[in-house]
Order: structure tokens, then sequence, then C-alpha cells
């Protein structure tokens, strides 16, 4: 793995940690359109984080 190659990893790690943080800005957002808790729109979108981990450990 190359110096680039982890950069990337780090890049979208960080993104989806941002993402999946219920005090995120976009999810207290959504969560409140929908009117439901934000942990609840975090639980949702969790298969969806793990499968672009998985996609991007087996592009990688």
């Amino acid at each position: 793995m190359t110096i680039p190659d982890l950069g990337y990893i780090a890049i979208v790690s960080a993104t989806l940690g941002r993402v999946s943080s219920p005090i995120a800005a976009g999810v207290i957002i959504i969560a409140g359109i929908a009117q439901v808790s934000p942990i609840e729109v975090i639980k949702r979108s969790l298969p969806v984080n793990i499968g672009v981990m998985l996609f991007l450990y087996f592009i990688s």
C-alpha cells in the first residue's frame, strides 16, 4: 500500500465518521424533518457505511 492510498483511506474514514455522528448538522436536520431521534437515523445508515468500508477494502 502506498502513501497516497493510505491518505485516501484516511479521507474516506474521516468522511464516514463525520456523517455517522449523531451531532452532525445534516443528521440533526434529517431527524428533525422525520421527527425521529438522530440515533435512529444513524442506525439506518450503518449498513451503508459498512458496505462502503467493505467496498474500499476489496478495491485496495
